[in-house]
């Protein structure tokens, strides 16, 4: 029995291409790249896997987003627990070093 035919279909509007290149680049002077009948925005980063990637090879916009991410939830945190009430403080302790 043949396997069944697998199409596969890219959205336009949902790519993005990066550039790594070993020096630095301007994505002013690159060709334009299409799918189809649209063309595919050039970007400095790019989220793959829950990775920011940037172009520069650096993860310095992959930890700002997750610094930011993790200070939301510590002030989430902070405004559920009160000075006189509260969870335990070893539950306190589990859930912040769960957070960072």
């Amino acid at each position: 029995m043949p396997a069944p035919h697998i199409v596969r279909r890219y959205r336009a509007n949902k790519t993005e291409v990066v550039v790594f290149p070993r020096k630095r680049l301007k994505t002013s002077g690159l060709p334009s790249l299409h799918m189809g009948n649209r063309d595919v925005a050039y970007s400095d980063t790019v989220k793959y896997l829950g990775i920011l990637l940037h172009s520069q090879l650096t993860f310095g916009p992959h930890i700002g987003d997750k610094v930011i991410k993790a200070n939301r939830l510590l002030y989430h945190f902070k405004i559920l627990v009160g000075q006189l009430w509260g969870p335990i403080q070893f539950l306190t302790r589990w859930i912040l070093t769960g957070i960072v």
